[in-house]
């Protein structure tokens, strides 16, 4: 997919893998980029530890989500 020229105004997707820190690191990138960059909406879809996303789950975020950040948490 191509870059997004900018976040402002887009609807960003967080996977997180549920590992304790990413309660932390969603909130923090929520706040960021938000506040910092003109996000209209982030959502955090939580991930199996060992699995892909589940069919329904990926489904919505490729529908709702402009952006999604993958791959954080351990």
């Amino acid at each position: 997919a191509p870059r997004l020229r900018t976040l402002e105004g887009q609807t960003i997707g967080i996977l997180s893998n549920n590992w304790q820190c990413m309660t932390y690191v969603t909130e923090e990138f929520r706040e960021r980029l938000t506040k910092d960059y003109g996000a209209r909406e982030v959502i955090a879809y939580d991930t199996p530890n060992t699995a892909a996303l589940p069919t329904n789950l990926m489904m919505d975020a490729i529908s709702r989500c402009d952006a999604a950040i993958v791959g954080m948490g351990n």
